[in-house]
């Protein structure tokens, strides 16, 4: 025993020993060269390495405070040697966030951006430090830190444009700067939707279209500079008439046209009244359902201010007329020209820079990475959607944009974009509905109807032949078959659903000769169209079709090889030329090797489970042209590595994510089309799924198939799992150009999903609902607590037990007191008078509206109807 104790002994000491030697050479190397920012990093971390090693020995003499007070001292000094590393700056800003008053901590941001006005770390702390703290933050101040930011950073982008440089700004690069004026412009518009000011976001992004993209064309005598366009947009604004996103909208340019002919002649008050009376409309239906309603006062009170900031994210022309009634408060003013927020975009991006502004509303853009914008889509790839409420209005908003933008457009590649994103918001203003989240039934009849529609509306086309209008078609059937896999698993899908894709499908894609704009675009449909089918010969017969010019069902086996050829022939053409004609879709040679992947190696259950098709070079028949192949069956088991390794061999070439996105996800389900049969392909699943989770770090689909397949396998990977996830968000932070802010949403997303999979297995073991409850809770509470998301905190205080939601409500107010939505979601679940009143309370402490009290729902509910 004596040995054993000397032996600890001895190996304790030598621990720290070794621990003081490396402490010592970290201090000697800011010593040596005290102008290495990374020599001072290694010294703050060797001193929280050290504070850690004196708690865990137990010694109460060195106390935190101590502890910083050596760290902040050592980033004094670092600062002094390092004068210009922002990085030292900050991490003293965060340190004195965690002791200090948060008027010292806004005093040290506001000399750091003075000293760094174009140090994008700096500002987005800095906006981040307000928004996110309680007691820092304030509707003025976040307001102030807004403009402040636009003031002091857009006259830098301006002055980069020119050509002008100032000291210290040669190495500026004036796309980043601009792209994080962009992000910030979006966030700003985000944030007025979120605390209820929603009529102030769609007021400026109303103006910020109208004057960027429907500037009047003035006649070039006239020599109209910046500031008279200003005026006559000034004057166009106070004039009230219909705008971008309104009913009957008019837009800049129209109204400019009218006014030099004198042709204007209906009042802008004419021009309201439709919308006045959809909302008249609304509103009486809500006081019939509150009439008849059996529900608490609190929970119709709620339902009836979800419906006031659906109407209030109208940005309204004209001051309702005053009836003296409880009903004249319920409407916000007009936004005068003062109010606005035109944002600045950059000449050569113009469109593209309007378009991204919509992500404000919730609108998809084309090709997108999951970021924040798609929080609530992210919970639904991820199977964690909860039925809390979601705004429409926002939707509807892009829909009524993106149609006036269509009638306007000249430009092709354009319109198709509108198109796309008109698509893909008007499926999901229509898959989503407020109080029931998403519904499957639902949606796959909404599914077939849409399909059924653009059947409809191709043929037409045909009959025209109308090429513009056909090809738009097609892009919005893309977006149909894309959200069928988005939303749901090839199980999910009836045959009748297959037959009505089938048949849309057939309208467009089979030609045999097509420019390489409609080609790219007709190979990405086919690609989606054969993701959605579960028969291998299908597969088969529709891709065989596509390359030899035939229809489906004239395919025979012996077609086979010919096609094999012809995608081939297809593959290396665009070897030679892979220019994308459209931005938003994948390029051709990227849709081509996905789609010969699949056609060489897709199974399904009611083939054998050879591998299906090998490709060699038949070097016995004799005359036939080298490239020909022949379909051989394989050995049981042996995998035909062959041509889908050259395949997998060009995602390093491709030069686009989204390129390399597209191989990856296609090699990974015929993987798995193995895999169910062979436990070494499952191994080669996995294996292969960590190694693409690298290069789409971000991806919620990749991530959630890699934890369930993980889980289903079990063993040692399955309990590291949560340290690998761990360690593939650190990489994603280190090589890839990612917002950290994105990857940081992301993982904690793909944590909840894990740990609720987790509890899935527990609940079957027989723990207790309360228990399983709870954690769940708990692990959603840490994940909003560290990414300060609103929509990942409304799910914490819907998961919340009912014992814990007062404490889920409290710490989300820490950080997000400004969303109006989580303090309704409050109220809604209590249903408790006192409760209300609190919440009220607070709501005008943050300056964030409510419309409404319990005595008008009295009176409502009183009132004979």
């Amino acid at each position: 025993m004596a040995g054993d104790k000397d032996g600890e002994e001895k190996e304790e000491f030598e621990s720290k020993f070794s621990f003081e030697v490396r402490r010592r050479a970290k201090i000697l190397a800011t010593t040596r060269d005290p102008t290495n920012m990374n020599a001072w990093l290694e010294r703050l971390k060797i001193e929280d390495e050290f504070y850690k090693r004196q708690v865990e020995s137990g010694d109460k003499n060195y106390l935190q405070s101590t502890h910083n007070e050596i760290k902040l001292d050592i980033l004094k000094h670092a600062i002094q040697k390092c004068p210009r590393e922002v990085r030292l700056r900050l991490l003293k800003i965060e340190m004195l966030a965690e002791n200090g008053t948060h008027a010292d901590v806004i005093k040290e941001y506001k000399a750091l951006i003075h000293t760094f006005p174009a140090n994008v770390s700096a500002w987005t702390e800095y906006l981040d430090y307000v928004q996110f703290n309680k007691g820092a933050y304030s509707e003025a101040r976040m307001n102030q830190v807004f403009k402040e930011c636009f003031e002091r950073v857009q006259p830098i982008v301006d002055r980069l444009r020119r050509g002008e440089h100032r000291f210290g700004e040669e190495k500026l690069n004036v796309d980043e700067l601009h792209k994080f004026l962009l992000d910030t412009f979006v966030r700003k518009l985000r944030w007025l939707c979120e605390t209820g000011k929603g009529h102030l976001a769609t007021a400026s992004l109303q103006a910020t279209i109208e004057f960027n993209l429907n500037e009047p064309i003035w006649d070039k005598s006239q020599k109209v500079n910046q500031q008279m366009k200003i005026e006559d947009f000034k004057e166009y604004w106070m004039k009230k008439f219909p705008r971008i996103g309104d009913h009957g909208a008019i837009g800049w340019r129209k109204w400019y046209n009218l006014k030099s002919e004198a042709k204007i002649v209906v009042t802008s008050e004419d021009l309201e009244s439709y919308e006045n009376g959809q909302e008249e409309e609304e509103l009486n239906k809500m006081k019939k359902w509150i009439n008849k309603s059996e529900e608490p006062d609190e929970v119709c009170l709620i339902e009836l201010e979800r419906l006031l900031d659906r109407i209030n994210l109208r940005s309204r022309r004209n001051e309702r007329e005053e009836t003296g009634d409880n009903e004249d408060d319920f409407f916000v003013k007009p936004v005068p020209f003062e109010g606005l927020h035109v944002f600045s975009v950059s000449s050569n991006r113009t469109f593209e820079d309007v378009i991204y502004c919509l992500k404000a509303f919730g609108a998809s853009l084309p090709q997108e990475n999951h970021d924040l914008s798609s929080t609530f889509e992210a919970l639904k790839l991820l199977h964690l959607d909860s039925a809390f409420y979601r705004n429409s209005a926002g939707l509807k908003l892009v829909r009524q944009i993106c149609l006036f933008l269509a009638e306007n457009e000249a430009d092709t590649k354009r319109l198709m974009t509108i198109r796309y994103i008109y698509a893909i918001n008007e499926l999901r203003l229509q898959l989503w509905s407020s109080k029931s989240g998403f519904d499957p039934e639902k949606s796959l009849r909404i599914f077939k109807k849409t399909i059924a529609q653009m059947q409809s509306e191709m043929a037409e086309f045909k009959k025209k032949s109308d090429k513009l209008a056909n090809l738009c078609a097609i892009a919005e059937m893309l977006v149909v078959f894309r959200a069928l896999r988005e939303y749901f698993c090839k199980s999910d899908l009836d045959d009748d659903l297959r037959r009505f894709a089938a048949a849309g499908f057939a309208n467009f894609i089979f030609s045999k000769k097509d420019p390489l704009f409609g080609m790219q675009l007709k190979l990405a449909a086919l690609l989606e169209f054969i993701k959605l089918q579960t028969s291998a010969q299908d597969i088969r017969n529709h891709l065989a079709a596509y390359v030899l010019g035939k229809k489906p069902e004239e395919i025979a086996l012996l077609d086979y090889p010919r096609a094999l050829v012809a995608w081939e022939e297809m593959k290396q053409g665009f070897m030679m030329d892979n220019a994308k004609q459209i931005d938003f879709i994948e390029s051709p040679l990227a849709l081509v090797v996905a789609l010969q992947n699949i056609f060489v190696y897709y199974q399904d259950d009611k083939e054998d489970k050879r591998p299906l098709l090998s490709v060699k070079k038949n070097e016995e028949a004799e005359g036939e042209d080298q490239h020909q192949r022949h379909l051989q069956s394989g050995d049981p088991g042996n995998w035909p590595e062959e041509k889908i390794n050259e395949n997998m061999e060009l995602v390093e070439i491709m030069k686009t994510e989204a390129d390399r996105k597209l191989i990856t996800e296609t090699y990974l389900m015929l993987l798995e089309t193995y895999s169910e049969s062979n436990g070494s392909f499952k191994k080669k699943l996995v294996d292969e799924l960590s190694r693409y989770l690298k290069a789409n770090p971000t991806s919620p689909r990749l991530l959630s198939a890699y934890i369930d397949l993980v889980l289903h396998s079990g063993g040692a990977k399955a309990l590291s799992l949560k340290m690998k996830l761990q360690q593939l968000k650190q990489l994603s932070r280190q090589e890839k150009e990612l917002h950290e802010r994105n990857v940081d949403l992301t993982y904690a997303l793909a944590n909840i999903y894990l740990e609720r999979r987790k509890l899935e297995r527990l609940r079957k073991a027989g723990v207790s609902q309360s228990t399983l409850d709870r954690r769940q809770y708990e692990v959603i509470r840490e994940e909003a607590r560290r990414v300060r998301d609103a929509v990942i905190w409304r799910l914490a205080l819907q998961e919340a037990p009912e014992n814990k939601r007062e404490e889920a409500y409290i710490l989300a107010s820490s950080q997000i007191i400004w969303c109006r939505d989580l303090h309704l979601d409050y109220v809604a679940l209590t249903a408790n008078i006192n409760t209300m009143t609190k919440t009220w309370s607070l709501m005008t402490e943050a300056g964030v509206p409510y419309y409404t009290d319990t005595d008008v729902i009295e009176i409502y509910k009183q009132m004979k109807m």
